[in-house]
């Protein structure tokens, strides 16, 4: 792996420092007992934080905001859940265009989002409060949380990956896989059971530095089909799950 030179570090250093510099002031000024940042400071003062505990509307704003995302964050894991679950692991009708429903937030710009929630709860009567705030975080929020629940239930179950990369063993000329012939068996009732009668249009997804290993190990017994790993899937091509190998 080439590493960065000296001109690149230079570049990277003063960039993360031009981000960071405002964080670093605020944080400073927030310790003093004036309004802006003065060099030498007179010293260290806590009253703008008393002063945000003794502002009433500070204080409501910050549990309204807990509660806001406790309440959208819990609802959100409710429904992503389940339905990531039913997508990742059975075939029903309209299974693209419920996924496509539910990750339809991410398409659509965060403007014009905004906008439609404004219009549609202006029209339903609960514009402004925090019933309609709940329902607008819980439309954004239910799309990642889906992502990442689909993410975790598709294509090779993480310790079956890493027990195949803890297998394998290198010398100096090539590789290769080192497993007890019960772990062999086990992994590869996994896949038949998972895959089933696998044809040339299934593929297995798995990490790159397992894949040449699984590969060997089920070239005799499921030959048509293909595994491949993330890094593999060509720009375009469409995947759909069918379900988490474990």
């Amino acid at each position: 792996m080439r590493r960065n030179g000296p001109l690149a570090l230079l570049f990277h250093g003063a960039f993360i420092t031009f981000v960071l510099a405002p964080i670093l002031v605020v944080c400073a000024v927030a310790f003093t007992s004036k309004g802006y940042l003065s060099l030498p400071t007179d010293g260290l003062s806590l009253r703008w934080f008393r002063a945000i505990v003794a502002n009433k509307d500070f204080v409501d704003a910050f549990w309204a905001s807990l509660w806001l995302g406790t309440m959208s964050a819990t609802i959100a894991i409710g429904l992503s859940v389940p339905a990531a679950l039913a997508i990742a692991r059975y075939r029903f009708p309209g299974r693209d265009a419920i996924t496509t429903l539910f990750q339809a937030p991410l398409m659509i710009p965060p403007a014009v989002l905004g906008i439609a929630f404004l219009r549609f709860f202006t029209q339903t009567g609960i514009s402004g409060t925090f019933v309609g705030l709940v329902v607008s975080h819980v439309v954004i929020i239910t799309p990642y949380a889906i992502r990442l629940v689909l993410s975790a239930s598709t294509g090779m179950d993480p310790q079956i990956e890493h027990a195949i990369e803890a297998g394998v063993e290198y010398n100096e000329n090539n590789s290769h896989l080192n497993l007890p012939p019960q772990r062999v068996r086990d992994i590869l009732d996994r896949v038949s059971r998972a895959v089933g009668s696998a044809d040339a249009a299934m593929a297995v997804v798995t990490s790159s530095a397992a894949r040449f290993f699984l590969r060997q190990m089920i070239e005799g017994s499921l030959p048509n089909l293909s595994i491949l790993s993330h890094n593999e899937i060509p720009a375009g091509v469409r995947v759909v799950s069918a379900g988490l190998i474990q």
